[in-house]
């Protein structure tokens, strides 16, 4: 609302009423423009998960804003199994359609608030806001078995992929995001180790077994 007159600044909001207007110095193509620049430094343009510069960044937010709070946060890291196999076998293209389909997959089963991005060649992380331990191996088991089921149709024949996760909530290894990923990586290791196509929750024992 504006009391006295001012000079209106690029962002601010008008009342009228029951009306609330944003006063904007920028042409409805131009934000549109803007807008997909952000989305360029934060996105990957692969699969359209958030990139692992955003990933730092959100995440420190995260923990610290669920450290004054006391609220949950579950982290999630997923890898697809034997993905060098798919691209050996099937050719880049068909594994980049794979990684396509793997993101999208995973993101219908996230809440709006949860965030997906993509690690690594093949990893991913999905950060869960307000969500404890039990939340997370539930989530991470939704992911493991909707992949699990899902069928890739390609030129050389129908292949199927599954995962690896490996859970941690935030202060199981400690208050700060390197312990927590940390944990979540040896967590992912144990999956690994024990079959593939696995989730495993971190717990003390693991501390150390992914050096």
């Amino acid at each position: 609302a504006v009391d006295l007159p001012r000079r209106l600044l690029d962002g601010d909001h008008i009342s009228l009423g029951n009306t609330t207007l944003k006063f904007s110095m920028l042409e409805e193509l131009e934000e549109h423009a803007l807008m997909q620049l952000v989305a360029l430094t934060v996105r990957d343009p692969l699969t359209n998960a958030y990139n692992r510069r955003y990933l730092m960044d959100h995440l420190r937010g995260e923990l610290a804003f669920a450290a004054r709070l006391g609220t949950p946060v579950g982290l999630l890291l997923i890898d697809i199994d034997h993905f060098k196999q798919v691209n050996d076998s099937y050719g880049h293209r068909v594994g980049d359609i794979v990684l396509q389909l793997v993101a999208a997959s995973m993101q219908r089963l996230l809440r709006p608030y949860d965030v997906l991005c993509r690690y690594g060649s093949e990893e991913f992380v999905i950060v869960g806001e307000e969500t404890d331990e039990g939340g997370a191996l539930w989530l991470a088991e939704l992911i493991r078995t909707e992949l699990e089921a899902v069928k890739f149709h390609s030129d050389l024949g129908t292949l199927n992929v599954t995962c690896s996760v490996g859970v941690a909530p935030f202060g199981a290894a400690g208050g700060t995001w390197e312990q927590l990923f940390k944990a979540t990586d040896e967590a992912l290791y144990a999956s690994k180790r024990g079959g593939r196509n696995k989730v495993t929750v971190w717990t003390p024992r693991l501390s150390g077994a992914a050096a």
